[in-house]
């Protein structure tokens, strides 16, 4: 009787240790890593993974500036969005106006603006130095946190690309590192 006690001891100890193992692996997304799910947006000249419950409109822009804007918006939360217009150079244009422009347009929208300080001044994305700006506002009752990105690229000779991501502000920081990064880090020049 011992030994087969000591048998159903150690099977019991066996099943609760790979039990607490799965748990485990599922609570890690199985290797520690997250790999999120979603789908490739293919611009022109660039594409990035944009998240599954995302939808998006394209604006061609103004005919002046030759420009073509795309602006993704979650289902789930309408006050984050991730704005990316490529642009053809206006000569006299620099990329440090498209950041500013693309800030004026958060200032414009919304009440209250403050630009926050707290935001680097240049950010990686897609292997690039982007100019980045940020700043908060209150717009249709959210006080939203903007963050403007611009780059020229090819440097010098090629098209402007800005982005702007909104969150709202009390969230940014998580939105930010759950959707807003994984974007940014998929983003490639093609």
């Amino acid at each position: 009787m011992g030994i087969r006690h000591k048998l159903h001891v150690k099977q019991a100890s066996l099943l609760f240790c790979l039990l607490v193992l799965t748990l485990l692996l599922a609570a890690c997304g199985g290797s520690g890593r997250s790999t999120p799910t979603g789908k490739t947006y293919n611009g022109d000249s660039y594409q990035f993974t944009y998240p599954q419950d995302w939808t998006y409109k394209t604006n061609p822009g103004m005919k002046i500036s030759k420009s073509t804007e795309v602006l993704f918006t979650s289902k789930s939360d309408p006050t984050v969005t991730f704005d990316i217009t490529d642009t053809t150079p206006i000569p006299g244009m620099s990329p440090d106006n498209f950041i500013t422009s693309g800030l004026d347009y958060f200032k414009a929208t919304c009440q209250g603006y403050q630009q926050d300080s707290t935001v680097p001044s240049t950010a990686s994305v897609g292997g690039t130095t982007w100019k980045q700006i940020g700043g908060t506002g209150d717009r249709n009752g959210q006080h939203l946190n903007g963050v403007s990105l611009a780059v020229q690229y090819p440097a010098s000779t090629g098209k402007v690309f800005t982005i702007i991501q909104t969150a709202k502000a009390d969230s940014y920081g998580q939105v930010y590192n759950t959707v807003f990064k994984p974007v940014l880090e998929s983003f490639k020049f093609t």
